[in-house]
């Protein structure tokens, strides 16, 4: 059975040619390499045509902040939503507009006028109060871009620790805005440094670059020597003073020397025959310390052999 042929034309000269298969989409080479740097080409000005066109709509934003009166355009670069969506609001009577022959024009106060929001108190009085009217002015507020920004954390990571701070996430034509002192203090209370007595810091990459050392050693160490650390701006540091001591061997030496004066869970289980549950009922008991190095919990051993032999 001889091979199948397909008569096809090339997607980027045009030109007829005879195909081997069916998926074949150029006629050569050439028009193959051709049409995919045209591609290329073709994405990297999409991409600097949005990046052109998110900028002009910034600086639309920002000369905004000096008009009166505005196109539904403007209104909604303004509100941060569609210009249908501006059209509705007109239509439901949320605002008025000024039509000028082919022009509609909004004022600037009866958009800021949506911002205003209706709080009712709910009593056991048979009394009914009147709404009491709470004005929201967006320069004391931030939207979750702004807040990203501020903490470099994702949006899942600004909501849980919003939330848990019991900051209030609002939602305003489209916008999720947050108190901006509510913000600010919390930002204020992250960047407090937790060790002030520590004044020199090692970053991952200059543990990496300086020790030889990968990321996953740099975290296992930092677990196992509970090594002091902070993070700013979504990088962790590490205490300068403890990585050079645990790099240089003297922490080994400090464990060394001490190793005559303690015993671990291991040499007790080995020694007396004990399981972890005896002897944490068995130091709970005899209010013996027990102290952690690392991973390593030790033990007094002139504690636990006194307080053994008095046992039996």
């Amino acid at each position: 059975m001889g091979k199948l042929r397909f008569k096809k034309h090339c997607e980027f000269c045009g030109a007829e040619f005879t195909a081997q298969k069916s998926s074949t989409r150029f006629c050569s080479h050439m028009c193959a390499s051709r049409a995919y740097k045209a591609k290329k080409r073709q994405l990297v000005e999409d991409q600097v045509s949005e990046k052109f066109s998110m900028e002009e709509e910034h600086q639309r934003k920002i000369n905004l902040d000096n008009v009166y009166v505005m196109t539904p355009r403007d209104a909604a670069a303004y509100l941060g939503v569609g210009k249908t969506t501006i059209y509705r609001y007109l239509s439901n009577g949320q605002f008025k507009a000024l039509r000028l022959q082919s022009k509609t024009l909004i004022r600037k106060a009866d958009l800021d006028s949506l911002f205003v929001t209706e709080k009712r108190k709910c009593s056991d009085s048979p009394v009914i109060k009147g709404p009491k009217e709470v004005k929201i002015d967006l320069a004391d507020c931030y939207d979750v871009k702004a807040v990203m920004e501020l903490f470099g954390m994702s949006y899942s990571g600004v909501s849980d620790l919003l939330k848990k701070a019991g900051v209030k996430e609002q939602l305003m034509f489209g916008r999720r805005i947050y108190p901006k002192a509510d913000v600010d203090k919390i930002y204020a209370h992250r960047q407090e440094d937790p060790h002030p007595e520590i004044t020199e810091w090692y970053s991952t990459a200059e543990i990496v670059e300086k020790f030889g050392m990968t990321p996953s050693a740099v975290y296992s160490m930092a677990y196992d020597y509970v090594v002091p650390k902070k993070i700013v701006q979504r990088r962790t540091y590490y205490s300068k003073l403890h990585v050079d001591a645990i790099k240089g061997g003297f922490y080994l030496d400090l464990l060394q020397q001490a190793s005559g004066q303690y015993i671990t869970y291991e040499d007790i289980m080995t020694q007396y025959g004990m399981n972890r549950d005896q002897i944490d009922s068995f130091l709970k008991g005899h209010d013996i310390k027990k102290v952690k190095v690392g991973k390593i919990v030790k033990i007094l051993k002139a504690d636990f052999e006194r307080e053994f032999c008095v046992q039996n």
